[in-house]
């Protein structure tokens, strides 16, 4: 059944290639944004030192002690930087995200600005709601950390100890993360106020639990295409002209196939919350027929 899901959201980002190259020309543009502060400080430090890019190709205790020294105030003021930078960039994501679902409901027949320009606003009001959740998790998860690291002992404690203060709040954030799609969605498509559309995300993983399978199923290729293109900058040798222009031909081919990845998979949830809509409208019309009224089919 849930294979269902996946292609019918492949099917509506294969309709709506405009939609793909809104959200890959936002990844492109906020990356831009956080690599130009980031560029002028290695610059500024390395920039006539003569380094060859034979030798930057390959980590260099000694060169990279020489970059800190020099760039050590540059690239901690480009870290403050992301203060705002990181909010501004969630802020667009989750508005464009809100016309991208608005653009792929009811088949994906419908107009992407009149989504953003309509629900915008109120999906960056329920972006706000669902951080208490997160920030819930995130305590949560320290109490737990701090409680087991006051009472655990040995190497294989610590190890496990710091495994889980990894795993955990991984674990906790992608499920509000998941929370906050359907509340999104509820958002959009049902056109839910955003108190009654929080709740239905925050409910919906428990009373649906298909929706983390089809979340799970999603997460690991756009993770996959997110992860490539660092692993492929990682592992290609530096050579000339061509070799870098061959290197960011392929990582902005993976960074397209993770923009059709997110569409898709917004796609699916929104085709599996309609689903499940469909199928619950008995249930709800029942749940309003007054006392003494006619339930649907008795006329």
């Amino acid at each position: 059944m849930i294979a269902r899901y996946f292609a019918e959201g492949l099917q509506r980002a294969r309709k709506r290639p405009a939609l793909i190259l809104g959200v890959y020309g936002l990844d492109v543009l906020t990356a831009f944004m956080a690599s130009i502060p980031v560029y002028a400080a290695l610059h500024h430090a390395v920039g006539a030192s003569g380094f060859s890019g034979e030798g930057a190709a390959h980590f260099d205790v000694v060169l990279w002690a020489d970059i800190l020294e020099q760039a050590g105030p540059a690239l901690r003021a480009t870290a403050a930087q992301g203060l705002w930078m990181a909010p501004v960039a969630l802020a667009a994501k989750t508005a464009l995200y809100a016309g991208v679902v608005f653009a792929l409901r009811d088949g994906g027949v419908r107009p992407f600005w009149m989504g953003l320009g309509e629900y915008g606003g109120r999906s960056l009001l329920l972006a706000l709601l669902f951080l208490l959740p997160a920030l819930g998790a995130a305590l949560l998860t320290g109490a737990a950390v701090a409680l087991f690291s006051a009472v655990a002992t040995g190497e294989a404690a610590m190890y496990r100890l710091g495994l889980m203060s990894l795993i955990i709040p991984a674990a906790g954030l992608l499920v509000v993360d998941m929370m906050h799609d359907y509340g999104r969605i509820a958002l959009v498509t049902g056109d839910r106020p955003i108190r009654e559309a929080w709740r239905v995300g925050m409910g919906w993983p428990f009373r649906h639990p298909a929706a983390l399978v089809l979340y799970l199923g999603w997460l690991l290729p756009a993770g996959a295409f997110t992860f490539l293109p660092v692993v492929l900058d990682a592992n290609t040798a530096t050579g000339g002209s061509g070799a870098v222009w061959f290197l960011f031909a392929g990582q902005q081919l993976l960074l397209f196939a993770r923009a059709a990845a997110m569409v898709g998979w917004l796609g699916s949830e929104a085709a599996y919350y309609e689903a499940v809509r469909l199928a619950d409208m008995p249930l709800l019309a029942e749940a309003t027929v007054e006392p003494g009224a006619l339930a649907p089919g008795e006329a």
